[in-house]
């Protein structure tokens, strides 16, 4: 058996001699140590702060460390890579620790100056010129390792909801976190993957208007419409966009590559987080660069779709040191292609256009670097880039296709691609002033969207039809397409500077900030037909608007007693909007050919809570917070709507306040972790979409009140040293309070659903897996992973069922439920890894998203999951 010790130079440093109350308890630094073996990550620990660390290699380097993210003393630092792994630590001396099993009753190695037989000393040093450590000859039986060593506990995971790095299973927030390694078993590969797996996250698509229009939403704050009530996060940086009245590009969805995790913060967030975070936030966290180690990963995977075609994706990903402890940086780069599963037939005579006619491709980069000119300063510039482009949509005609037959065709005249890139350039510079952490981000972003939809059937069911006897929204000849150019071009810039407290362990800790953003975004559309043109565009508008946004925003935990913390904060914003609006076209007459509206609102989101750490494995808490989105102007009408009363010219910001408690616990000595929390959330002044279905048009108003009631609830189990299980599920029922009536006629009656059907919430969302691990001959370990991932049918009742209700649409159910289960087998050798897997097992394809384009059509439209698909591929981790 060999010790090895992690030697460091025990030197002077900016505050003195370095000794056991300052090497191991003052210095405190970002540190950026990233999930790998243990033994490694010790000794960049060791590197980072010139500490000594001593271990027994054959004890810790068949473990594996989550890593250290954030600031931290080496203390700190060491705890956090030690989380889970079984180890905890002993002095040896001042300025010297060594690593131990966490067993009950083991004595530590007591320090002695002396060198007798019976005390255990540091023999002689053998020189390793490869790794720049010692390596120590010593025997077998010190550090009181017995043969009774724990079992490897669960992993634990830092996130940064509350602008400081914490250890996830301490922060008093419901969060779900996935790790690279988790999102790898699960075949993460897109926002919807992400969605399906968290519970209290609804993703959907809108089969009639376009192939781009998504809903994201946490816990029932639901709206296809206006800024939306769900954060979107690139690293620091807020990307969410508004969805305009016909203009339905949806929101911006990252690309899951190379990232260190992605956190699912439910409920709302707009004190830390602001305008937008209403129902909660979901964040991208890219792999940082780090200074001090070298890492890589590339990937490649190919797989097949039942009845469809080929994907295949490749990526790579490297970073280390450029300069030590000085210059690092990190480069990605990615490429997949989907086949698709939906052909394009021709609906005339049933022959296939273009066969797997939804395929897409999407690419994704990223280089950044850190440049550590001082101990106390960090600078990390990066730019992440990313574009995807979809063949065709991905909704089909229901009268043309068979679930049970596996068949999906689309009967569009057009086909309907779709071209979404963005880039986001930002510099992060985080400073230790002593007495608090200074961080500052500064971002400039940019999205440009462009997607054509099929117009043919939408103006044939509006406007009178072809004469097809199949009915209105029916062409009988491929000279009636019309097309529809859908543009979005929007750009940002922000600017956020904060400073929170440096001492994480003082009673009172603090966090505070100012954010700045001007945000413009451009929405154009335009109609032609040859049928009810010329003159063309027969329809054409061009939305511009400005968000100027500045906000001060605090928080302070005070730690009452050693177990006791409460927390207060609050967020304050001056929120200003501007619109103008372009019209031209048959389609729009009545509508003034330039109109232009403004708001202003001061939107004030507090938070207060308390949480309870009963012992170290055992955290109870409850808080009560508020969220906002902003408002906007409305599009006024056409003269063919024949409304009586106008569109309101504006619409305000709506607003939730939540109350929720929670329990976050690690039992069983670690294998077996446990997450829960109640909620209960009221949403006020309700923006909503008003449709008047005899011209299609809509606009936005602020109507009535609603509420959510749930629970969300995690079980991570280890079961001896193979098996593993996990269960995460979430219960969400959200529903309007009072009936709103708009002129007489029913918007929303008490007690219906919340969303327009089909999109609204699943009530229950489950999902399942296990897990069985075996090491085998020669190194090698082998996995088995099953996972099951459930989504209930909303019940209603929906306003769409009413028929005095303005939006009554009874042939459009809610989605079934559905119960999709994975597959996947894996084996690892060192740092290789080769997997095969099969997504949807079962083949499961019900028809979802059913929609039409005006109540009284009966030209269904469909969307569906992604049919059984097998494939494999493989890692290699460098």
């Amino acid at each position: 058996m060999r010790m090895s010790i992690t030697v460091g130079t025990v030197c002077l440093t900016f505050i003195g001699l370095c000794s056991a109350a300052g090497s191991w308890a003052s210095i405190t630094r970002n540190t950026n140590i990233p999930p790998q073996g243990l033994g490694p990550a010790l000794e960049m620990l060791a590197r980072e702060y010139n500490v000594q660390i001593v271990f027994v290699s054959e004890d810790v380097n068949h473990l594996r460390s989550h890593g250290a993210v954030g600031r931290f003393t080496p203390e700190q630092a060491l705890e956090q890579l030690l989380m889970g792994t079984g180890r905890t630590f002993k002095y040896l001396d001042e300025n010297t620790v060594t690593i131990v099993p966490d067993v009950p009753h083991i004595e530590p190695i007591a320090y002695s100056h002396t060198s007798g037989g019976d005390s255990p000393r540091l023999a002689e040093i053998q020189g390793n010129s490869t790794t720049g450590q010692a390596v120590l000859q010593a025997p077998a039986a010190p550090i009181g390792r017995t043969d009774a060593t724990s079992p490897e506990a669960l992993g634990e995971i830092i996130v940064t909801a509350t602008k400081r790095a914490e250890n996830l299973n301490k922060v008093p927030i419901s969060i779900a976190a996935l790790s690279p390694e988790a999102m790898a078993e699960s075949g993460v590969k897109s926002f919807r993957d992400v969605a399906a797996l968290v519970p209290g996250i609804e993703f959907d698509s809108v089969s009639n208007w376009g192939p781009n229009l998504n809903n994201i939403a946490i816990r029932g704050v639901n709206s296809t419409i206006g800024t939306s009530t769900t954060g979107i996060y690139l690293d620091d940086t807020p990307i969410q966009s508004r969805v305009q009245s016909f203009s339905y590009i949806g929101q911006p969805l990252p690309l899951t590559w190379d990232l260190e995790r992605v956190e699912v913060d439910r409920g709302p967030q707009g004190t830390l987080f602001g305008a937008g975070a209403e129902g909660g936030a979901v964040r991208f966290i890219p792999t940082p660069p780090s200074l001090t180690h070298f890492s890589g990963l590339a990937h490649s995977e190919v797989s097949e779709t039942q009845d469809g075609g080929l994907s295949y994706e490749t990526g790579i990903a490297a970073g280390g040191p450029l300069v030590d402890n000085s210059l690092g940086g990190r480069i990605s780069l990615w490429y997949r292609k989907d086949g698709g599963y939906i052909d394009r037939v021709d609906p005339f005579t049933g022959a296939t256009v273009d066969e797997n006619a939804n395929r897409s491709e999407s690419k994704a980069a990223r280089i950044a670097l850190e440049y550590r000119p001082m101990d106390t300063l960090t600078i990390t510039p990066s730019i992440n880039y990313q574009a995807q482009q979809t063949h065709d949509s991905g909704t089909f005609y229901e009268a043309l296709s068979n679930s049970q037959e596996k068949v999906f065709n689309s009967g569009r005249l057009l086909r309907q691609p779709t071209n979404d890139s963005l880039y986001l350039a930002s510099v992060k510079i985080e400073a230790n002033l002593g007495f608090a952490d200074f961080t500052s981000v500064s971002s400039y972003y940019h999205r440009d969207a462009s997607t054509l939809f099929d117009n043919s059937n939408l103006l044939g069911a509006l406007l009178g039809g072809y004469g097809n006897p199949l009915g209105p929204a029916y062409p009988t000849d491929y000279s009636q397409a019309a097309p529809g150019y859908i543009n979005l071009k929007h750009s940002f810039i922000s600017q956020e500077l904060r400073l929170a407290s440096s001492d994480a362990r003082a009673p009172l800790t603090w966090v505070a900030g100012v954010f700045y953003s001007r945000v413009r975004q451009e929405d154009n559309e335009t109609i032609d037909s040859p049928v009810y043109g010329p003159p063309n565009p027969i329809l054409y508008t061009d939305q511009n608007i400005l968000d100027t946004q500045v906000a001060a925003f605090g928080q302070v935990d005070y730690r009452a007693t050693e177990r006791l913390k409460l927390t207060a904060g609050v967020r304050v914003a001056d929120v200003k909007y501007d619109a103008v609006q372009l019209v031209s076209g048959v389609l729009n007459t009545g509508v003034p050919p330039e109109a232009s509206g403004d708001s202003r609102e001061t939107p004030v989101t507090p938070k207060i809570g308390a949480s309870f750490q009963y012992n170290a494995d055992n955290l109870f808490y409850f808080s009560i917070a508020k969220g906002y989105r902003v408002g906007g102007v409305n599009t006024p009408l056409a003269d063919y709507c024949n409304v009586t009363t106008p569109a309101p010219k504006t619409y305000n910001s709506d607003s939730v306040w939540s109350y929720e408690i929670g329990a976050k616990d690690s039992l069983l000595d670690g294998h077996l972790q446990v997450d829960t929390s109640v909620f209960h959330i009221d949403w006020k002044n309700i923006q909503q979409p008003v449709l008047i279905p005899s011209c299609g048009f809509e606009y936005f108003a602020n109507l009535g009140s609603a509420s959510s009631n749930g629970f969300d609830l995690a079980l991570s189990a280890l079961i001896g040293a193979h098996f593993r299980a996990g269960l995460s599920a979430g219960y969400t029922n959200a529903h309007y309070t009072k009936t709103i009536l708009i002129n007489g006629i029913v918007t929303v009656d008490k007690g219906n659903a919340i969303g327009t059907v089909p999109q609204v919430p699943s009530p229950w969302n489950v999902t399942a897996s296990t897990e069985y691990t075996l090491d085998v001959v020669n190194d090698w370990r082998v996995t088995l992973r099953l996972e099951d991932v459930f989504h209930s049918r909303n019940p209603g009742p929906f306003a769409s069922n009413d028929p005095s209700a303005i939006s009554y649409a009874p042939e459009i159910p809610p989605n079934p439920s559905t119960n999709v289960l994975n597959f996947r087998m894996s084996a690892e050798y060192h740092q290789f890894e080769v997997e095969a897997f099969v997504n949807n097992l079962a083949n499961s394809t019900p028809f979802l998203n059913r929609g039409q384009d005006t109540p009284a059509s009966d030209l269904f439209y469909r969307t569906t999951l992604r049919p059984r698909t097998i494939g494999i591929g493989g890692y290699w981790h460098f």
